[in-house]
Parts: structure tokens; sequence; C-alpha cells
């Protein structure tokens, strides 16, 4: 069982000198939750702090640098590189990792989009991949950018032979598909536009559920229906949504519980 994280603050730096990380990730074989999930395995660098997840470009790590030092332009400026949902393919070797890319000042949630896109994998014993997809843009490892395509990494599941990927916000989330086969085609990819319709055009997306931008969706045999788990905006609060088909309806918020304080 694989966890990715986005922003990590560690106790102290690793040998890069750093201690805030975009990404990291950890393991475990204990696959019953119903005692609690425990015995998490977490790499690390050899001064066992853990180092980024996705890799950064030369580009990118130029610039986290730069605005690091004396010399700052955009001072304390960074790329944030986040992992969200990943999807195995029918050979259960290659993994796909929905990604999102932006740039974060100082200051509360002080964030700028830049845009979204696939991450390889081939496992625990390998190191994540970011292909050029556009080698000849201003971001090359970019499927979308925020101007022709939303994030739709939010929550993510394979029905089929498509994956359907939600995008959300405080005002809802909206829904995408695509072949698995096509899914790094960006013209591949269509919105649900509501009333059984799907459009191309990204700005057709429509809401279909109140969801939040942490969040899972699965089927559910027991219940026989889809369910969505996620935390509430700026609460501990954790709620769950069901429906019978991924374009809803879906059900008003459940209440489940509080998550567990933070530690400080």
């Amino acid at each position: 069982s694989i966890w990715t994280f986005g922003d990590t603050q560690t106790l102290r730096a690793g040998l890069d000198g750093i201690s805030w990380r975009t990404s990291t990730w950890t393991y475990t074989a204990d696959l019953d939750a119903s005692d609690g999930v425990d015995n998490f395995m977490e790499p690390t660098d050899a001064s066992g702090v853990p180092g980024e997840f996705l890799p950064f470009t030369e580009e990118e790590l130029a610039f986290n640098a730069l605005n690091r030092g004396p010399d700052c332009t955009d001072c304390e400026a960074r790329i944030i590189l986040w992992p969200a949902q990943m999807l195995v393919d029918a050979t259960g070797e290659h993994i796909y990792i929905f990604y999102e890319k932006l740039i974060g000042r100082p200051g509360f949630l002080n964030l700028e989009g830049i845009g979204w896109s696939f991450a390889l994998w081939d496992g625990p014993d390998s190191t994540p991949v970011r292909p050029e997809f556009r080698p000849d843009a201003d971001e090359p490892t970019l499927l979308f950018d925020d101007s022709e395509m939303p994030y739709f990494g939010t929550a993510a599941l394979q029905v089929g032979e498509d994956v359907y990927a939600y995008s959300c916000g405080t005002l809802g989330c909206r829904l995408a598909r695509v072949p698995f086969d096509n899914l790094l085609d960006p013209n591949a990819w269509e919105v649900y536009a509501g009333n059984d319709e799907w459009s191309a055009d990204a700005s057709d997306a429509a809401i279909v559920m109140q969801g939040s931008t942490i969040m899972s969706v699965h089927w559910n045999d027991y219940l026989g229906k889809y369910v969505a788990f996620y935390s509430e905006f700026f609460s501990d609060g954790v709620v769950m949504q069901t429906a019978d088909r991924l374009e809803g309806p879906w059900s008003g918020p459940i209440y489940l519980f509080d998550t567990l304080p933070p530690a400080d």
C-alpha cells in the first residue's frame, strides 16, 4: 500500500540542506485497516531525512536555489510538485501519478497554479520520471496548463476501460474521463457537462458533488454504490457521500469522524 504526501516539513535538514519537501512517500504491507494501519516504511537519505519523491528538473532546482539565496529576485518563491492519485496499468507494473505544479510564495495559501501532468513510476525500487510531453513548450513536462484545463487529480479511479477524475475546489467538484490507453493524450480528455452529456471543452464542466481537495472515490461492494471520502476545507472533520453513478446525483455529506489533532 503506497501513500504519497504533499508539503512535508522535517525537524532537521536533509543532506541537501533543506527541511521542506513538496512531495514524499511511504509504504506498508498492513492492508487491514480494522485495527489501524501501521508499519509504515519511509525512504530516507543517509541522514535519515525523507527526500523529494517527485524529481525536479534542473531549471526548477535552479529557480528554487536562486530564490533561497541572497541574490534572490522572487525571494522565498519555490516550485511545488504535489502528487495525488495513482493509477496502475493492466500489467500491475507501471504506475501513473497525477501531480500538480505550482509556485508558492510567502503568505497564507499564496499559490500560483501552473498546470498538471503525470509522472511515470515502476514502483518502490525506482525513481519516478516526469516525461516531456511538450518538448517545445515553456512547461515541457505538463500535460495541461491551467488555462487549458483545471487540475483533474483530486480523486481518480478506473472503471472498465476508462479513467474518471475529479477536479475539486471550494465551489464543488467537476468530473472528467479518458480511456486508460489514451491517458497521456490531452486531446482524448472530456468533461461531464450535465444531463448525460460529455464535452471536449473544459469550460463546459458541471459541478457534480460537494467534495474537497483531499478526497478519494471508490466502488463499495457492500453498499453497492460509489463512495467519496474527504476532509472538509479548513476542518478536522471527515465526511462521505454516496452515489449510484460517478456523475451523481450524490448524497449530502455524512459526517464520519474528526482526525487526530496536530502534534504542534
